[in-house]
């Protein structure tokens, strides 16, 4: 999950990669659409939904600097956007990652 500023691009050369990566965005886009299809969400909706999911680190042994490590949290979220959650496993990818970083 990451975030990006707006991109503009000034050389013709950068156009190319510009415009793939719209593409591609949108193509995520449209194939997360098409995984929740019976949702009948529209793509505003859909990201409107994924944008109020959100995701924490936080220190497993509770105050900052105690030696615990960091882990993964959902924040209280709306039934919607728990749906989302479920049906795309978000929960499994940042276990996954705990897993990993142990």
């Amino acid at each position: 999950m990451v975030s990006l500023k707006p991109m503009w691009v000034r050389h013709d050369a950068a156009v190319p990669g510009h415009v793939f990566l719209c593409v591609m965005g949108l193509t995520l886009l449209r194939y997360l659409q098409w995984e929740v299809r019976d949702l009948d969400l529209s793509v505003k909706e859909l990201v409107e939904r994924l944008g109020r999911i959100r995701v924490a680190v936080v220190s497993q042994g509770g105050q900052p600097g105690s030696g615990g490590r960091p882990g993964w949290v959902l924040e209280e979220m709306g039934v919607g956007e728990a749906e989302l959650v479920s049906r795309f496993r978000m929960l499994d990818e940042l276990n996954r990652e705990n897993r990993l970083a142990a």
